[in-house]
C-alpha cells in the first residue's frame, strides 16, 4: 500500500520530503516507513530515480538550460554569439 502511495507522489512529480510529508497528513502513514520504503524503491530502481531527481530539480534543470544557452568560449572568440539571424552588429 504504501508503495502504491509513494509511486502516485511521483506521478504529481512531489520531492520525497514532500511525499513523506503528504502520506503523513493524509493517510497517516509514519513518516519512517514511508522513508524505509521510498529508500527500498530507490535502490531497486536506482536509474529511475536519479533521471527523476534531475527532473524534479529546478536548480539543476534551470542551470542545464542555462548552459544549453550561453555561447562557448570557441563562439566568442570566432564572432558566434548565438545567434539565430546571423546577423551581426556593427
Amino acid at each position: 500500500m504504501v508503495q502504491h502511495l509513494i509511486e502516485k507522489c511521483l506521478l504529481f512529480h512531489m520531492s520525497r520530503d514532500q511525499c513523506i510529508k503528504a502520506l503523513a497528513r493524509h493517510a497517516n502513514i509514519t513518516p519512517l516507513i514511508t522513508l524505509t520504503v521510498w529508500r527500498e524503491l530507490q535502490k531497486e530502481n536506482r536509474h529511475f530515480f536519479q533521471a527523476y531527481f534531475n527532473s524534479i530539480s529546478p536548480t539543476r534543470s534551470s542551470m542545464r538550460s542555462h548552459i544549453q544557452k550561453a555561447p562557448s568560449h570557441q563562439d566568442l572568440q570566432e564572432g558566434d554569439t548565438g545567434s539565430e539571424c546571423g546577423c551581426s552588429e556593427t
